[in-house]
C-alpha cells in the first residue's frame, strides 16, 4: 500500500585507506560491498556509490525538517487517494463493469506510466526532483477528480482522465522516490529510519482514509471522495513547492564532463533525434542495461512487480470475493484501516532491524516471500474474519521488511543514475499493473476469485524468490572475494 523507494551517491576522497576506515568507524560498510559480486564495467567518475553521504553532506543527523515537509505533503496526498480505493470498486459495479472491466480502469494508468517512467527518470536526473513532483501532483488532481465525474459515462469517458493519473503520478513518485533516497543520503546510518518513518506516517493516511471514503461513500454518495482525493493531492502539490531541490550538481548530464551537455527538458522527455525515432523512447540505454545487469537491481524490480500484481488483485478480485459476504465500501474500507495500522506496528521493527542487521538482503527476501505466501492463503479462508485474520499476518511480515527494502535500494543506487533505477523499478511495476488487472480480472470472471488471488500470490513469490536467491548468492561470493575489510576490486562493480 505504501510505495517506498531510495538510493545512494558521490565521489570518493582522500585515500582509500583513510575512507574506508572513516567509514569502518561509523559503522557504515566499506564501498567494496556496493555490488552483487559480478564483474560489472565501471561506471562514470563521481558515479560510483561509496557507503557514506554524498559530497558534502553529514552523515551525523538525519535532515529532518525536510523529512517532515516531504512526508506531511504525502499525508495529504494519501489521505486523499486512500479515500478513493474503497469507493472505486463500488462506483464501477455500479456504473455495470464486471472485474474484466474493472481491471481495464485499474490499468489505463499503467499504460500512460509505461510511456513516461524512462524519460521522466532522466529528466529527474538532470532537471532536478521538485518540477516532477509538483507538477505530477497538478495533473494527478484533475485526473482523480475527472475520474469521479466521468465514471458513470463509461470507459471511453474515463480513458482521458485515468491516463492523466498515471501521466501525473509517474512524475511525482519518480520525483519523491529520488527525493526522499537524496535526503538519507546525509544520514546514511539512520537511513532505515528515515524510510520507517515515512512508511509509519503513510500507513496513519492508509488507515483513516479507506475507512472515510467509505463512510462517505454510503452517506454522501461515491463522488464526494473523489472530491477530496483532489483536494488533499492539491495540498501535497503546496507542500511540494515549499520544498528545495536536492538533486546534487543540477543541470549536469550523468555521466557527462559538465553542464554544457546537458539537453532540454523536451529532449529527454521526447528522445527522438538522440534514439532515432519514437522507438527510442523505449530502447533501454547502456545506463538501464548496467542497472539491469546488477542482481540487487533485479530483486528490487521483482519486488515493485509483485507490489503492483497485489495491488490489482485487491483491486480488481478482493472486492468481489468480500461481496460473498456482504462487505461493502465501508468494510472493504475498515480491511484497508486494519492492515495499515498492522504496518504502522510492524514497521518501527522493520527498521530497527534493517539499521542493526549487516545486509538488509535476507530481512528484503524472507519478510517479502513470507508477505505473499500469506497473501496467497487468503484463498483458502471461508470467512470474512479468517480473512482479515491472513491479510493481517501477510502485512506483518510487509511492513516489517519494508524499511529494509527502501534502505537496500539507496545502499545499492548511486545518485547520478537515480532516477533512472527507480523508473526501471516503476516501468516493471507499471508493466504489470497494466497487464495483471485485466487478466486476474479475467481468470476470476471465468473460474473464481480464489483461483486469481492464488495465482497472483504464486507469481509474486516466484519473482521474489527467484531474484532474492540470485542477490543473496551473489552478494555472498562478493563478500567473501572482498574479505571483511573489502577490497579494490569491489570498485569495477556498478553498485
Amino acid at each position: 500500500l505504501v510505495p517506498v523507494r531510495g538510493a545512494l551517491t558521490g565521489p570518493e576522497s582522500g585515500s582509500e585507506k583513510d575512507s574506508e576506515d572513516a567509514r569502518r568507524s561509523r559503522g557504515g560498510k566499506p564501498a567494496a560491498v556496493y555490488g552483487d559480486g559480478a564483474e560489472q564495467p565501471h561506471l562514470p567518475v563521481g558515479e560510483q556509490a561509496p557507503a557514506g553521504a554524498a559530497p558534502g553532506l553529514s552523515d551525523e543527523r538525519p535532515p529532518w525538517m525536510q523529512v517532515a515537509v516531504l512526508v506531511g505533503a504525502q499525508l495529504m496526498l494519501n489521505l486523499g487517494m486512500s479515500q478513493v480505493v474503497p469507493v472505486l470498486p463500488y462506483y464501477a459495479q455500479e456504473a455495470g463493469l464486471t472485474a474484466s472491466g474493472l481491471g481495464i480502469v485499474l490499468a489505463f494508468p499503467s499504460a500512460s506510466r509505461l510511456l513516461v517512467n524512462m524519460p521522466l527518470g532522466r529528466l529527474a536526473d538532470s532537471h532536478g526532483r521538485k518540477p516532477l513532483m509538483v507538477a505530477g501532483t497538478m495533473l494527478t488532481a484533475i485526473g482523480v477528480v475527472g475520474t469521479g465525474v466521468a465514471m458513470p459515462y463509461g470507459l471511453l469517458g474515463l480513458l482521458p482522465f485515468r491516463l492523466l493519473v498515471g501521466l501525473g503520478s509517474a512524475s511525482s513518485m519518480v520525483g519523491s522516490g529520488a527525493m526522499v533516497a537524496d535526503l538519507s543520503d546525509r544520514a546514511p546510518a539512520h537511513r532505515a529510519k528515515i524510510m520507517g518513518f515515512q512508511q509509519a506516517v503513510l500507513a496513519c493516511a492508509w488507515s483513516s482514509g479507506p475507512a472515510l471514503g467509505g463512510f462517505m461513500a454510503e452517506q454522501y454518495g461515491a463522488l464526494n471522495s473523489f472530491y477530496a482525493a483532489g483536494a488533499g493531492v492539491m495540498l501535497c502539490s503546496l507542500g511540494y513547492a515549499a520544498l528545495p531541490e536536492t538533486l546534487l550538481d543540477k543541470g549536469k548530464v550523468p555521466g557527462g564532463k559538465g553542464a554544457a551537455a546537458k539537453p532540454s527538458p523536451l529532449e529527454l522527455l521526447l528522445p527522438v533525434k538522440r534514439s532515432g525515432g519514437l522507438a527510442g523512447m523505449f530502447v533501454l540505454g547502456r545506463k538501464s542495461r548496467e542497472i539491469l545487469r546488477s542482481a540487487d537491481q533485479r530483486l528490487l524490480i521483482a519486488i515493485s512487480g509483485s507490489n503492483a500484481i497485489s495491488q490489482a488483485c485487491f483491486m480488481a478480485v478482493v472486492p468481489f470475493h468480500l461481496a460473498h459476504w456482504g462487505a461493502g465500501p465501508a468494510s472493504l474500507g475498515a480491511v484497508f484501516a486494519i492492515i495499515s495500522a498492522v504496518y504502522m506496528i510492524a514497521m518501527p521493527v522493520g527498521s530497527a532491524l534493517a539499521d542493526r542487521i549487516g545486509s538488509k538482503r535476507e530481512l528484503v527476501v524472507v519478510g517479502s516471500i513470507a508477505s505473499q505466501v500469506s497473501f496467497g492463503a487468503l484463498a483458502l479462508v471461508d470467512s470474512y474474519e479468517s480473512f482479515v485474520g491472513v491479510l493481517i499476518l501477510s502485512n506483518l511480515a510487509g511492513g516489517i521488511a519494508g524499511p529494509a527494502v527502501g534502505a537496500l535500494t539507496a545502499e545499492v543506487t548511486p545518485q547520478p543514475i537515480r532516477g533512472r533505477a527507480l523508473s526501471l523499478h516503476r516501468t516493471a511495476a507499471d508493466l504489470l499493473g497494466l497487464v495483471s488487472p485485466v487478466g486476474l480480472g479475467m481468470l476470476a470472471d471465468v473460474y473464481s476469485n480464489p483461483m486469481a488471488i492464488l495465482a497472483s500470490a504464486s507469481a509474486m513469490a516466484v519473482m521474489t524468490g527467484a531474484t532474492g536467491v540470485e542477490s543473496l548468492y551473489r552478494s555472498s561470493d562478493s563478500a567473501a572475494a572482498n574479505g571483511p575489510a573489502g577490497g579494490r576490486g569491489a570498485r569495477k562493480m556498478i553498485f
